[in-house]
């Protein structure tokens, strides 16, 4: 019952005036190690000739890359955007709902890496993709917020060590 509602939640969210609602893609299952969401093909997301738009998997696949991302990161100090994506299709479909499956294969301190399948209603495989997420800092709010991700900024910068090295 909880996960329905976190659900709910989120797709309240996402989906509030944002490409996600215009898309009509809906989050199905979210953990840390995968996120699951489904997107019809419809009018909004086929080409002239009513097949799915490759653009459309696309930015279905991004945004399951950027939101596996944001539930890995602590969000009170970081944003993630998605730096680059490589996809292949294998088919296309003129109608259905297609399901996008995320899952990372890299975790790391300034980026994450997700794999990302598109498949029909009958498990085929439509199209896969590999997307990079780039992690940064929050813009400080105010000089104290300034002083304290610069402090743990030190902490972490391999290149402080860099004079003593040399």
């Amino acid at each position: 019952m909880e996960d329905e509602k976190l659900l709910e939640a989120l797709n309240g969210y996402m989906k509030a005036g944002t490409i996600w609602e215009s898309l009509d893609i809906t989050i199905t299952g979210i953990s840390q190690d995968e996120v699951t969401a489904t997107m019809p093909v419809s009018p909004r997301t086929t080409q002239q000739s009513g097949f799915l738009h490759g653009g459309a998997m696309l930015t279905l696949m991004e945004s399951l890359a950027t939101l596996g991302t944001a539930i890995n990161i602590d969000t009170s100090r970081q944003m993630c955007f998605g730096l680059s994506i490589t996809a292949n299709h294998f088919r296309s479909r003129k109608d259905g709902v297609m399901t996008g499956i995320g899952r990372p294969i890299h975790q790391g301190r300034t980026s994450m890496v997700w794999d990302v399948n598109i498949i029909d209603e009958k498990g085929i495989l439509v199209s896969a993709a590999r997307c990079t997420v780039e992690i940064v800092d929050r813009p400080a709010s105010d000089l104290a917020q300034l002083e304290s991700q610069l402090i743990s900024m030190k902490e972490w910068d391999s290149f402080n060590d860099l004079p003593n090295f040399w």
